[in-house]
């Protein structure tokens, strides 16, 4: 009686013959994990030996940054170790042989798959302990977030099945092992580039749509593969949303089934007789042909012919090499050339979807009474577009009928100006007086000559019914004033706007000033007294901040960023202003003097730059940027002081060595007098120094003394003569 479903010496031959390939998989994999975190270690140790700026704040290292080698298991590993032991029944002898041992076909089938299976997992799990342990090894380094792991694993996991019941399909149905990989590669990629094709071109000829947001089932990231891929490079929502992993895990249980029911069919190799039939070696030849086709025929719609044509002359070499590459025959190819035709009719398929799915995208025209609820789904505009407050607010429905009716008039606005012009409503200084001409009831006075921004870019899914629709929508300032105040009274809303994500432990930095692991405890109070203020001062300027930034420079405003989690780690970035968070500006400026005090081996090197003529470099180089607020009340003014080549035969010897000594006298009478931070008191410095002993860079802020003149101590404003050089 034959064994039905699992046979334990054909899964045990089966990991003997994966036994080399994996063993040498297993090395390269795991030098792969050890090796990167062990050069960032010396690389960081050979900086700080350099340099007196010997600070490093590690980035939050989540699933991907941690276990980056599963993904090339998964995409490489799984599809090579499921070919060498399937395409073995390309051989007539070794598939005779199978098919006559005391085991049906799909009990060696799926023993088959289990030894591909335990190979893979058994790496997953090497390669994957390997990195978070040397990691964990390294906390200075690595501040490592194990959100979402299990979401991971199992996107992994299900990737895993999905490429190898992928490569056994092709395996079945084919006889080669070039049209093996050949019909894997097309099943892999050929829906998701003709579903590519078609609603990037609609994109293109409707702007304001959103991606693949309109139809999100089309939209790459519910390939399993492709979203892995996506995903090893840049997080997204793929590994939180049951959506993509629902859909892969069905598609692995049909990919599963299609191939053991082509497994069980196929026939063993004969004389004159490949196991794919004429249909399947159609159905090959003519998705493959189609790609390049394709591609010529959205070449051509978009006025680029001559490219077209060429891609048309490639779809055609492509076709009849397939031909005899796969038979080996080329008395086929006469036999072969009616195909053509279905190439043909599938090009006038494509044009037909694109201008349909176009045609509809324009027409939708929606009516604020007909619409349910609406969510802003992405601020497009600010700097942690992919992120937050993204991920916080995108799923808070408003019912808010002010809100509705604004964005869906703002929409269709937005349409009619894209209709009557062909671009969308964006601020071009340049233009403006081509389209002041141009009526129109939807922004007549967009264009502003000015740098102020005017405008921002908002992604907004209606809800009508049970269908979601995405669009994007410009609005003006004023525009999206009138949402805020709305938004304001929505208190889900507020809520998820003004509270800041949960930072991972270790990553807290700030943009322009050393900071290191000593300093995270008290960055993590900044960051409580910046939330405190957030809800002190308001939604309605918070919110602004997020869409249109800050402005001003570093005396007047300063960001801070730490890792969080959410669908994956990102960073989070945060602009604190002087004039609306004071308290949490003024601890940060506070912070950095502290530090920078408290520095001796700094300290010392500013006193020695006066002296850097007397080392034995015999010069002294250095260049010192402020950004500064004396106390006048007047715009934050940016100086310079700098120097090249500093000796005593320099023409400007003294000069410089009096601007330096006034620098010092600065900094000394700021901390002898013990002067608070305000304001519109304040100096952020970058300093540059380098002689041949020793060289630095480091950023901080001081506090100004009353009256202090920085144009009296040597420094001159940016764009005045502030280059001084030796003869």
């Amino acid at each position: 009686m034959k064994n039905k479903l699992f046979s334990r010496g054909i899964y045990t031959e089966g990991l003997r013959r994966l036994r080399v390939f994996g063993l040498i998989l297993a090395a390269v994999g795991l030098l792969a994990e050890i090796a990167p975190p062990m050069v960032i270690k010396m690389e960081a140790a050979k900086y700080a030996a350099n340099s007196l700026n010997d600070s490093y704040i590690p980035g939050a290292s989540g699933f991907f940054a941690t276990c980056y080698v599963l993904p090339a298991i998964v995409l490489l590993v799984v599809p090579l170790m499921t070919l060498v032991l399937f395409s073995s029944f390309n051989r007539r002898a070794y598939c005779d042989f199978c098919h006559s041992l005391p085991y049906t076909r799909s009990c060696i089938f799926i023993s088959n798959v289990a030894a591909v299976m335990t190979w893979v997992l058994g790496l997953m799990v090497l390669c994957g302990a390997s990195g978070i342990l040397i990691r964990i090894a390294m906390p200075e380094f690595f501040a490592l977030s194990f959100t979402g792991y299990g979401m991971y694993i199992l996107t992994e996991i299900l990737t895993a099945l999905y490429v190898c019941f992928t490569v056994t399909l092709a395996a079945s149905l084919t006889g080669t092992v070039f049209s093996n990989i050949t019909l894997a590669a097309l099943i892999f990629s050929f829906p998701r580039i003709m579903v590519w094709l078609v609603t990037q071109q609609i994109n293109e000829n409707m702007p304001l749509l959103c991606g693949n947001l309109y139809t999100p089932i089309l939209s790459p990231r519910y390939n399993p593969v492709v979203a892995l891929f996506y995903n090893t490079f840049d997080s997204d929502r793929t590994l939180n949303d049951w959506g993509p992993i629902i859909y892969a895990a069905v598609i692995c249980v049909l990919y599963a089934g299609l191939s053991l029911f082509f497994f069980n069919r196929r026939k063993s190799e004969t004389a004159g007789q490949p196991a794919p039939g004429r249909i399947t070696q159609a159905v090959v030849r003519i998705a493959l042909t189609m790609i390049p086709s394709a591609f010529g025929t959205v070449l051509i719609i978009n006025g680029e012919t001559a490219l077209g044509i060429v891609m048309y002359i490639l779809a055609l070499i492509a076709y009849f090499a397939y031909e005899i590459l796969s038979t080996l025959k080329w008395k086929n190819l006469l036999r072969s050339l009616p195909a053509i035709a279905a190439v043909v009719v599938l090009n006038f398929v494509l044009v037909g979807a694109i201008f349909a799915g176009t045609y509809f995208a324009k027409s939708y025209r929606p009516d604020a009474d007909s619409i349910d609820s609406v969510r802003i789904v992405d601020l497009t505009d600010n700097s942690n577009t992919e992120n937050y407050p993204n991920n916080a607010i995108s799923k808070v429905k408003i019912t808010d009928r002010s809100v509705i009716e604004l964005v869906t008039t703002t929409l269709n606005n937005n349409l009619e100006y894209y209709e009557k012009r062909g671009f969308l409503p964006y601020v071009d200084p340049d233009d403006y007086e081509n389209f002041k001409s141009i009526t129109s009831s939807a922004y007549p006075d967009r264009y502003v000559n000015n740098n102020e921004k005017t405008f921002t870019e908002i992604t907004v899914a209606f809800r009508e019914g049970a269908v979601t629709r995405y669009r994007k929508i410009i609005l003006t300032k004023d525009e999206f004033n009138i949402i805020t105040e709305h938004l304001s009274k929505n208190e889900s809303y507020r809520n998820a706007v003004m509270t800041l994500p949960e930072p991972v432990n270790g990553t807290f930095g700030l943009y322009g000033i050393d900071t290191d692991s000593d300093d995270q405890d008290e960055l993590e109070e900044i960051l409580e007294t910046l939330q405190d203020e957030i809800f002190d001062v308001g939604f309605e300027k918070w919110y602004t901040r997020l869409v249109f930034g800050a402005t001003g420079g570093y005396s007047d405003s300063i960001t801070m960023y730490y890792s969080a989690d959410a669908s994956g780690t990102y960073e989070v970035r945060l602009t604190v202003t002087a004039d609306e968070y004071p308290e949490t500006f003024k601890k940060i400026c506070e912070l950095s003097w502290n530090k920078a005090t408290g520095d001796l081996e700094l300290m010392k090197a500013i006193e020695n730059i006066p002296e850097g003529s007397k080392s034995e470099s015999a010069s002294c180089w250095w260049n010192i940027y402020a950004y500064v607020k004396d106390g006048s009340g007047e715009e934050a003014q940016h100086l310079w002081l700098y120097s090249y080549s500093t000796s005593t035969e320099d023409e400007y010897y003294d000069k410089q060595m009096n601007s330096a000594e006034t620098l010092i006298k600065l900094i000394d009478d700021a901390a002898v007098n013990e002067t608070e931070f305000s304001a519109d008191s304040v100096a952020y410095f970058e300093m540059n120094v380098e002689t041949d002993e020793n060289s630095y860079f480091r950023c901080f802020y001081v506090p100004v003394p009353k009256g202090f003149d920085f144009e009296e101590a040597g420094f001159t404003e940016e764009g005045d003569d502030m280059y001084y050089y030796a003869d």
